[in-house]
């Protein structure tokens, strides 16, 4: 039997109560698309700690009032010491909150870069932050592994938002869309199916698509087109591709994927 040697901390900003399920479900399919033979039964996540979802789902971390500066470095501690461990990852979810093809305007990128990636380095790296730390700093880093370490900080940024990710599930949200009677937006489909890669382009698409935010798990907990998705080239692969930067993970999963096969 194999142990468990990976564990991925799912930090996500979405308040649904299918967020996370769902995010876990899109993370196991992005582990295989980077070991294909990875039984991911092996691989486990852990939630968002009940203490820091309100920094991470109410936006404090991206706040630039300084009532939430506690919470903040709260939290960069938090995914220092998961990534400091040796089986430890973070996923760290934010919505775009606008089209792919205004990638570059995403107003969020800059706030994560401050408030967590930086502060999350200068933990690592034995710099004190600029509050009183109110959890165990983890054990610093030698400096020229500190980048190595980082890229264990992995973002899932999907574009508008998760449902450009979980909707592509089409013979899925067919057959729940049916269900209900095919309410008025379900027609929408038929457009995305002929081009998938509209979805990352649709503002506020859980708004014109009758699923909402309901189904996210059953869109993704089978059946889900990991493939398909990734060779749309958009926000879902930009993700993948940089979880494949993180030399870690890959070759965390491949020792897993080998260890069940002997």
């Amino acid at each position: 039997m194999v142990g468990v040697e990976i564990n991925i901390l799912v930090m996500n900003e979405d308040s649904s109560r299918t967020a996370y399920e769902a995010l876990r479900h899109l993370l196991r399919r992005m582990c295989q698309l980077l070991c294909p033979e990875l039984q991911t039964q092996h691989v486990t996540f852990s939630p968002t700690p009940d203490e820091l979802e309100g920094c991470v789902r109410a936006g404090q971390w991206q706040s630039a009032n300084p009532r939430h500066r506690h919470q903040q470095v709260d939290l960069a501690q938090s995914i220092a010491s998961q990534i400091a461990s040796d089986p430890g990852f973070v996923a760290f979810h934010y919505d775009g909150d606008c089209a792919w093809q205004d990638r570059t305007t995403c107003v969020h990128d800059l706030p994560f870069e401050t408030n967590v990636r930086q502060r999350v380095r200068a933990i690592l790296s034995n710099q004190a932050p600029s509050v009183t730390a109110r959890r165990s700093t983890p054990r610093a880093i030698p400096a020229d592994q500190i980048d190595e370490v980082m890229t264990k900080l992995l973002v899932l940024k999907p574009f508008y938002c998760l449902e450009a990710w979980t909707y592509q599930n089409f013979p899925r949200a067919r057959a729940i869309c049916e269900q209900l009677g095919n309410p008025p937006g379900s027609e929408l489909l038929d457009d995305w199916e002929a081009d998938p890669g509209l979805l990352d382009e649709v503002v506020g698409v859980p708004d014109v698509f009758p699923l909402e935010k309901h189904h996210n798990v059953a869109l993704t907990e089978r059946g889900y087109p990991a493939d398909r998705v990734y060779k749309l080239g958009k926000s879902f692969t930009a993700s993948v591709d940089a979880a494949l930067w993180c030399k870690p993970l890959v070759n965390a999963l491949a020792k897993l994927s080998a260890s069940a096969l002997s």
